[in-house]
């Protein structure tokens, strides 16, 4: 089966929002209290027009800019509650998309830290979280020094992506989680960031509370009037998907296979002569729009070979 043809099951949207005011979001108040949107902490959040510049966005909305009314706080988190238990086998995946831009301080050397935070559904009472509830991870955009860095459960120490972004730049994040492998990985407009991390690094029973936009304080005691707009908030059920190997023509003239899988997830394609010994040959990421990478075999034209692809940390 060609990877253009490949068939999937239905897509299903859990949340999707443009805070437009057609949505019943409102200019005059924060995004706390807004449509079933939640907050921890009292630092700045709401709703505006084109924060992005651009009309076609309508309305955004925002965490940061206005420091909180509790002095000494360490952050401020606001969600919507998704409250996701057991994903069905058919559609494990979930994939969080939204659309961001990080405004830089005009106050000197106050400059903190902007996350979108995975969380786990518990604390009812709460809304499906609290800041003291079960964090998957989180993807952290450090406004310090500008490098997009990830959080695993219970790590205290951020690891550097070998990512950076820009202040005043459009990105879109997506977040695609695998329930079934329990493997998350991210992209950051067209730059994979992450790969085929670990959802849980307990083996807690997995679910999807909410996904978090999050302001750290890098000081508590002066926070930056940087803020993070964004906009297109999508989570949505996506079929997992087998990876699939098929022969392509390929210019060099040697055996050439093509692997089709999930965009933007690390593969590997092995080989077998007898199907019970296999030796790794390729392994690479796919692309972000099709899922797929190619591969020419080389020493094909002197040995019968079986193949197969799958899926790599």
């Amino acid at each position: 089966m060609a990877a253009g043809n490949r068939t999937w099951a239905a897509v299903t949207v859990v949340y999707r929002t443009g805070f437009e005011q057609a949505e019943g979001y409102d200019l005059s108040y924060t995004l706390d209290g807004q449509q079933n949107w939640l907050a921890d902490g009292t630092g700045g959040n709401g709703v505006y027009t084109n924060l992005f510049g651009l009309l076609e966005f309508g309305q955004q909305a925002y965490v940061g800019l206005f420091e909180p009314l509790i002095p000494g706080e360490q952050a401020l988190t606001v969600w919507r509650p998704l409250n996701l238990g057991t994903l069905p086998p058919q559609t494990p995946m979930v994939r969080f998309s939204v659309w961001m831009e990080i405004f830089d301080s005009l106050e000197y050397l106050f400059y903190d830290r902007f996350q979108w935070s995975v969380y786990a559904t518990n604390r009812a009472e709460t809304g499906g979280i609290s800041t003291n509830g079960l964090l998957w991870f989180t993807l952290d955009f450090n406004n310090w020094d500008r490098t997009i860095n990830y959080r695993l459960q219970g790590q205290t120490n951020y690891t550097w992506t070998g990512w950076g972004f820009d202040n005043e730049a459009l990105y879109q994040v997506q977040i695609l989680m695998d329930f079934a492998r329990n493997r998350w990985s991210a992209t950051v407009s067209d730059a994979v960031v992450v790969t085929n991390q670990p959802i849980t690094t307990d083996g807690s029973p997995l679910s999807l509370g909410a996904i978090a936009a999050v302001w750290v304080y890098r000081n508590p005691n002066t926070p930056g009037d940087n803020y993070m707009v964004f906009d297109d908030y999508e989570v949505r059920r996506e079929p997992g998907l087998i990876p699939h190997l098929e022969p392509i023509a390929h210019a060099t003239g040697f055996f050439a296979l093509r692997l089709a899988g999930e965009p933007g997830r690390r593969y590997a394609i092995d080989a077998s002569t007898n199907l019970t010994v296999w030796m790794p040959l390729r392994t690479n990421t796919t692309d972000l729009t099709l899922g797929t990478f190619d591969f020419a075999d080389r020493d094909a034209r002197t040995r019968l070979r079986f193949y197969r692809g799958r899926l790599v940390p």
